[in-house]
């Protein structure tokens, strides 16, 4: 989670002759909730390499944004520091896990939606609650589960099984000169 000091005004006050600073503490989360949120507002796909707008931009901000009762305009005066930093954080892995290079990923080219991350989570059955984590996180977790899947040996189906046993069988049977 990233917690801001939002400045909304500095003025002088005349009776006391001394600056007030006017501000407002904002927690933002990266998260599969955050992103669900925009790509219902937007239908769009956040994390395609497609260019969003300024408003698309801000609008993230406000869906990434865990205090309650925030005005849009107070994403307005983020400072450019502080735009800096959100995107630092958002690049985080904010996981100690990493991948060699030798095993990288595949890319399939698909187009990754909040719908296809929840439908991961189902797969993995990973908790619910994983929607609140932040979302690079999750995302390598999700990974991780594929990653492990991958290396584990293939269980034979049981149909398969089956006609193998009907196939050595049928070649004993057939050896033996045997009707069963």
């Amino acid at each position: 989670m990233l917690k801001l000091v939002v400045t909304l005004s500095d003025e002088f006050n005349d009776d006391t002759q001394e600056f007030v600073t006017k501000t407002m503490d904002i927690e933002l989360e990266h998260s599969l909730a955050s992103l669900s949120k925009w790509e219902e507002i937007w239908e769009l796909p956040l994390l395609s390499t497609n260019d969003k707008t300024e408003e698309q931009n801000f609008s993230y901000l406000e869906c990434m944004c865990v205090t309650p009762n925030v005005a849009p305009e107070v994403f307005r005066k983020l400072s450019g520091e502080q735009q800096e930093e959100i995107a630092a954080y958002l690049e985080k892995q904010h996981t100690a896990t990493w991948f060699s290079k030798e095993n990288p990923s595949p890319k399939s080219g698909e187009t990754i939606t909040a719908e296809l991350i929840y439908y991961w989570m189902s797969s993995f059955h990973i908790e619910w609650e994983a929607q609140y984590w932040n979302l690079n996180k999750l995302l390598t977790l999700i990974k991780v589960f594929s990653v492990k899947q991958d290396n584990k040996p293939r269980r034979q189906s049981a149909r398969s099984r089956q006609a193998d046993i009907v196939r050595l069988n049928a070649q004993r049977k057939a050896e033996l000169g045997s009707n069963g």
